[in-house]
């Protein structure tokens, strides 16, 4: 496959969080600035110092989380300024909610063994249960790294820069999604988040198609040029 297939929303972060797949536009909240010295590729966005400071995104981004069996990919790119040391509170790559609970997420959090960052996945199970699973990754300090989720067949799965990381082994709760935002900075946090290249696939893309998004750290851009995975041979 085409890592273009069943793409739903991709955000370059151009000045603004616009859709570039579809018309899944993005809201920006509470100081959200946009430079290229925020960017991965071209310019990225930074979050503002207020907690409520995001890029809300709309449903038909983030319902390809929703129902009892879905399967979905969310990658993108992410650095912080400051340090996590110090701070309880830290920063939400992104995260999708149900009401006023969390369905699936992915944040990064202080931790005196991991200074620099420790990594959760959370996902709500079938009996309602938040799950996490935390990983230390101690990233260095603005220096952008990617990250991918995948979740199929059970597993909600994490890469970093392109390599397995942390996951879930459950079923998702069979719920409706409500709610999603990316690259909040979280209320009291000694960090501020800066991200770049973030889209929402409503397939789980395999760990090939990740690699290739991660491109040996200089990343891809939606289209993301006839090279990737491309089916250029079948029409040969």
């Amino acid at each position: 496959m085409a890592l273009i297939d069943n793409i739903v929303a991709y955000y370059k972060m151009q000045g603004n969080s616009n859709d570039s797949v579809a018309s899944n536009n993005g809201t920006d909240a509470a100081g959200i600035v946009y430079d290229a010295t925020y960017g991965k590729i071209d310019q990225g966005v930074q979050a503002g110092t207020a907690g409520t400071s995001k890029v809300n995104v709309p449903s038909g981004t983030y319902a390809i989380v929703s129902g009892a069996a879905p399967t979905f990919t969310i990658s993108g790119w992410i650095k912080f300024t400051g340090s996590f040391a110090g701070g309880s509170n830290g920063l939400e790559i992104f995260t999708i909610k149900v009401g006023a609970s969390i369905r699936c997420a992915l944040w990064m959090s202080e931790d005196s063994s991991a200074p620099n960052g420790r990594l959760h996945i959370l996902m709500r199970n079938t009996a309602g249960t938040l799950q996490e699973n935390i990983q230390a990754v101690n990233r260095a300090t603005a220096t952008y790294f990617h990250f991918a989720v995948t979740y199929t067949g059970g597993v909600y799965q994490a890469y970093i820069d392109g390599s397995t990381a942390n996951s879930i082994s459950a079923t998702i709760q069979n719920a409706t999604a409500n709610d999603g935002y990316i690259y909040h900075r979280s209320t009291g946090s000694p960090v501020t988040p800066q991200g770049d290249e973030i889209g929402f696939w409503s397939r789980a893309l395999s760990a090939a198609e990740i690699t290739e998004l991660y491109n040996g750290g200089a990343g891809l851009q939606y289209p993301f040029g006839a090279g990737a995975n491309s089916n250029f041979f079948a029409f040969m």
